[in-house]
């Protein structure tokens, strides 16, 4: 009995390994990890702390200490008038030709008195003969220069005594305003006619001959100016002279004490002047 035990023992083993031997091994396969995608980080943006505004005070000026002032002190009527019509409204009008050139010399006086507060009349030209009104002094001089080196035949002369207003007829349309009466006009003025050309002014009433002569492209000189050069050349040409003859010295001598005893200067009459060689 027991052997029958052990046989059926031993079949079943033999069962059992035949099974497991037929059984296939199972294989794992590996496990296929999936790649994290990469997420960069933004960099970290440094916000720096607000700064702090300093508030800045300015005090203001100091206020004006507390003043009392008097009563405003009204305009004379008279004056405030006056004042309001210096500038004449109905004076003459002077427009300059065109294509002949033009020479203008202004001599209007003072035509306001301050103290009356009122005009006088526009001087007319019997007026010219009183000495207020004349053409004088350098202004002659310089009418006389002009007319002598540029014949009125070929140019247009104006001498203008009243209170006017000078128009010229060129591209810029320039204009002189001699209208204010409270004040004195005194000046030159040259056109060359051509609607091209600017107007010449000068205040300065010498050498216009140049000045006129100068704006032409044209080679003139004042008889004046002329003979103050060769006075000029002379005195330069005697201040050098170092060896004077003996007349010139007693000459020179006689000269001084004239001069210097008609001045009443020195009483030249007390001093002995003998061996006086120089005077300082």
């Amino acid at each position: 009995m027991k052997k029958v035990y052990l046989l059926l023992f031993l079949l079943c083993c033999a069962a059992t390994h035949i099974a497991i031997a037929q059984q296939k091994p199972v294989v794992k396969k590996p496990t296929v990890k999936k790649p994290v995608p990469f997420k960069a980080k933004p960099p970290k943006i440094y916000v720096p702390p607000p700064v702090k505004q300093t508030e800045i005070v300015i005090d203001g000026p100091p206020s004006a200490p507390s003043k009392s002032y008097g009563p405003t002190i009204m305009e004379d009527p008279s004056t405030s008038r006056f004042n309001k019509n210096s500038i004449c409204t109905d004076c003459d009008t002077l427009k300059l030709e065109v294509n002949k050139p033009t020479i203008v010399i202004y001599d209007v006086k003072w035509m306001a008195d301050s103290q009356s507060k009122t005009y006088r009349k526009q001087p007319t030209e019997n007026d010219l003969t009183q000495d207020y009104f004349a053409l004088s002094g350098i202004n002659k001089r310089e009418w006389d220069e002009l007319r002598k080196n540029f014949p009125e035949g070929d140019f247009i002369y104006h001498h203008v005594y009243r209170n006017t207003f000078i128009t010229t007829p060129n591209k810029k349309n320039q204009t002189l305003s001699l209208l204010d009466r409270q004040k004195r006009h005194e000046g030159f003025m040259y056109w060359s006619g051509k609607e091209n050309d600017s107007t010449l002014n000068k205040k300065s009433m010498t050498r216009l001959t140049e000045a006129v002569a100068n704006a032409r492209g044209e080679q003139k000189t004042s008889s004046y100016y002329s003979s103050f050069a060769k006075d000029s050349t002379n005195i330069e040409r005697l201040q050098q002279t170092k060896n004077p003859s003996i007349n010139f010295v007693a000459n020179m001598n006689t000269l001084l004490q004239k001069e210097i005893f008609d001045e009443m200067i020195l009483p030249i009459h007390l001093f002995n002047m003998e061996k006086v060689s120089k005077i300082t």
